[in-house]
């Protein structure tokens, strides 16, 4: 059980951090005009949208799981 829960809570902390840096960064600041990034993404106009909101969502799921799979690995053990 010690095994299983360490297992999973290692592969969720790689799924979350994977996640996370996949995310486009919202600040639409001086460093975006400086570096050149437009409103258009390499997906497209409005498919960037999207993949960042799947991102998102990905990101809350797993961030869930994982906290969820944490509280039941410190009640366990």
């Amino acid at each position: 059980m010690e095994l299983a829960l360490t297992i999973a809570l290692v592969v969720l902390t790689a799924i979350v951090v994977t996640l996370v840096l996949l995310q486009s960064e919202k600040d639409k600041s001086l460093s975006g005009t400086i570096t050149g990034s437009s409103s258009e993404t390499y997906f497209g106009k409005g498919k960037g949208k999207s993949t960042d909101r799947l991102l998102n969502r990905l990101t809350i799921v797993f961030a869930s799981v994982f906290a969820v799979v944490a509280i039941v690995a410190y009640i366990l053990l």
